[in-house]
């Protein structure tokens, strides 16, 4: 993984070519278009759904509180999603230290 997010290994695993184009996401139309590709991709639920959390993480700030409460995602897989956007975000160092 050098070099590249969490996030890009998370997509590539779904099937995702070339997830540098997709992510970071400049708009609402290429988040909308990351999640087309991730759903076209055939992916079971629970990875679509992480990669879900993992986008509102980044753009939508604490509104993926509300999405893994409301799917029922298990906790480990939000505890490990939300570890690679902290990592990925630069945002583990200030986490850590709370």
């Amino acid at each position: 993984m050098q070099g590249e997010l969490f996030i890009d290994y998370m997509l590539k695993n779904t099937g995702v070519e070339n997830p540098t184009k997709l992510f970071p996401p400049s708009s609402k139309a290429t988040i909308r278009e990351t999640l087309t590709a991730v759903k076209d991709a055939n992916n079971p639920s629970i990875r679509l759904e992480c990669v879900v959390y993992y986008l509102l993480s980044w753009w939508a700030g604490a509104s993926h509180d509300n999405f893994y409460l409301n799917k029922r995602i298990p906790s480990g897989f939000t505890e490990l999603t939300h570890a690679y956007y902290l990592f990925d975000s630069g945002d583990y160092v200030v986490w850590v230290s709370t």
